[in-house]
């Protein structure tokens, strides 16, 4: 009896667990199904569940949940639903009232790999579908009906129809619908494609058609998928078919694309292998060339600078350089960030540049997409030391030289004119001590030549040069001076 009942209480936390799974998918709306598209969630265990934080996988992303409309707190055997356009759904389907999610997904109309994790990324529901199961734009969907999937009328927020759809089958006989409104009927009996959720054959490979890309009008994009299986092995003879976005469709694991026109082009990637399939999706944004070659340098140690004018990340891949006689090829995945210029060093590109070269950037098909000429003359880095240096030299030696010019200057215009300042003070008074014995009437002769020996004297000191030597008081004598008498 212990043992019974230490085995129930074991059991309760288990059997309490809530259990939310994917329960519809409207995957091909009937007409345009863009923002249209939804999926229906089912808590189907015993206990509430907040999703508020869950995630929707699709495309190898993992999409968030905001709650539009309702609690994000599901109750038991209760239903939600996702949508790619929360106010596009509602208007779809005015009478809908349940929780409402809105995110931002897009579903391949061929089929692809749907996952629902948990707060904590956990795996809680997975699916793999295909348009080969049914409703592929007829206004239907595909609901989970027991074990299996099946196409039926769209019951969002509401338990899935038990009726499923019968494909047009000219050998369907009355007996045969008639079992196909038995809830209990088999796929096998109905003669509706279904997909077993639970089983682990329900996916056995895995397509991958790479990241997003970002690429230029007129350039060639290298495309590669891969196929592998559950546990990442290649799968060597698998089948890949792209559809390209734009209307076209290539065949093959690689091969080169170019995208006439600016856009974001919605790529899908399908691939089979034996009776197995698998899809996967990738965005790719084309737009105008922002590539320019914003400067090149000559010589030994000359370069190419090539640069980014856009907003986003550029890949360069296999993009060529040419100099007139030798060219270059970018590698794969050489990428210029957005806004940002990168320096191609001649020592890498093997480029012979000269000032009369012109360089041209090409595409990876080699037709032109930019040209460039006038190529700047090669001056070492010491050359620019150098005259940097000197120039600075020369100008500090102008300065110091025009400074003590100018003192020189001045002090011997100031010797000068104390000199000759002295000398008019003694004739002065020579002058008046030989005049005290004359008469009044000579007085006005004295004083006009007294004027002349001034004005010579202050000529003298305008044209006198900056170095000439003035004597001194004690140096000058006596019969240097003249007097003039009536």
């Amino acid at each position: 009896m212990k043992i019974s009942c230490l085995f129930l209480v074991l059991l309760l936390p288990v059997l309490a667990r809530a259990d939310v799974v994917i329960n519809e998918i409207a995957y091909d709306i009937e007409g345009s199904d863009t923002d249209r598209e939804w999926i229906e969630i089912w808590n189907n265990g015993s206990e509430s569940i907040d999703l508020s934080s869950w995630k929707l996988n699709e495309a190898d992303t993992n999409h968030a949940l905001k709650i539009l409309q309702g609690s994000p707190l599901i109750a038991p055997d209760a239903f939600a639903v996702i949508a790619d356009n929360a106010e596009r759904f509602l208007a779809d389907n005015p009478g809908f009232s349940g929780s409402l999610f809105d995110s931002s997904f897009s579903l391949s109309n061929t089929g692809e790999n749907l996952v629902l994790k948990d707060a904590e990324l956990t795996l809680r529901d997975q699916i793999s579908y295909s348009s080969d199961f049914g409703a592929k734009g007829d206004g239907n969907t595909l609901s989970r009906t027991g074990s299996s999937w099946s196409a039926v009328s769209p019951t969002p927020g509401a338990a899935n129809s038990s009726t499923p759809v019968v494909a047009e089958n000219s050998n369907n006989t009355s007996s045969s619908s008639s079992q196909n409104t038995n809830s209990g009927t088999t796929p096998e009996s109905s003669g509706v494609s279904t997909l077993n959720a639970s089983s682990p054959d329900a996916k056995k490979i895995y397509a991958r058609s790479g990241g997003d890309r970002v690429t230029v009008v007129g350039a060639p994009m290298l495309f590669e998928g891969q196929a592998v299986g559950l546990e990442g092995e290649p799968l060597p003879n698998a089948r890949f078919v792209w559809n390209l976005g734009d209307g076209a469709f290539r065949e093959g694991r690689s091969f080169f694309y170019t995208y006439a026109y600016p856009g974001e082009y919605i790529v899908i990637l399908d691939v089979s292998s034996s009776e197995w399939q698998a899809s996967d999706r990738l965005t790719v944004k084309v737009i105008s060339s922002p590539l320019s070659i914003s400067r090149v340098s000559t010589g030994a140690d000359g370069f190419v600078e090539i640069k980014n004018g856009g907003s986003l990340d550029l890949d360069i891949s296999f993009w060529i350089l040419k100099d007139g006689s030798h060219s270059f090829i970018f590698p794969k995945n050489t990428l210029i960030g957005k806004g940002k210029t990168i320096i191609f060093s001649a020592s890498v590109t093997d480029l012979v540049i000269s000032s009369s070269s012109l360089v041209g950037l090409f595409y990876p098909n080699d037709k032109p997409a930019f040209s460039y000429s006038g190529a700047e003359e090669e001056i070492s880095i010491s050359q620019k030391i150098e005259s940097k240096e000197v120039s600075k030299i020369s100008s500090g030696n102008e300065v110091r030289s025009k400074t003590v010019l100018d003192k020189a200057v001045k002090e011997a215009a100031h010797k000068e004119s104390v000199a000759v300042k002295e000398e008019i003070e003694k004739g002065q008074t020579a002058l008046a001590l030989e005049a005290t014995d004359k008469e009044s009437g000579g007085f006005s002769k004295w004083l006009f030549a007294l004027f002349a020996i001034i004005l010579v004297a202050v000529f003298g000191v305008i044209f006198s040069k900056p170095k000439s030597k003035i004597k001194s008081e004690d140096e000058v004598e006596a019969d240097q001076f003249t007097i003039i008498e009536e």
